[in-house]
């Protein structure tokens, strides 16, 4: 099978939820050099489904120079930042997701949504304070 063929059957065993599937074809393109991005940055995605944002993050590291995209990986670590409560690093990540493509709408609908958090945040505390 071409390594494009085993992408496109990992992301369909992905949709199926056929994840340790999916991990073997994604771990099948690591040693690809020039597939490898394509592995990790699946093999991240698994670890993300499977909320382990650690490892996930890992990942994305070693397949950020790697891959045709850099802002979606950029943004995937947003994400996977986010869900580890680490909000000013998430933001960074989804800036940087914009700096290397200005229209990445996802990765700007993730600042606009931690800024407005923030906003939020800053307006019920100062609220409660003034209630006390």
């Amino acid at each position: 099978m071409t390594p494009r063929k085993v992408i496109e059957q990992a992301r369909l065993a992905m949709a199926d939820n056929c994840v340790a599937e999916a991990r073997s074809m994604y771990e099948s393109l690591v040693d690809d050099p020039y597939y490898k991005g394509e592995g990790f940055l699946g093999l991240a995605l698994v670890e993300m489904r499977q909320r382990q944002f650690e490892r996930a993050m890992l990942l994305l590291d070693l397949a950020f120079p790697c891959v045709s995209r850099p802002a979606d990986v950029a943004y995937l670590m947003g994400v996977s930042f986010d869900e580890l409560n680490r909000r000013e690093a998430a933001l960074d990540a989804f800036r940087v997701a914009i700096a290397l493509e200005p229209e990445h709408a996802a990765a700007r609908a993730g600042v606009e949504r931690l800024l407005h958090a923030e906003i939020d945040h800053d307006a019920a505390f100062a609220a409660c304070a003034l209630v006390h």
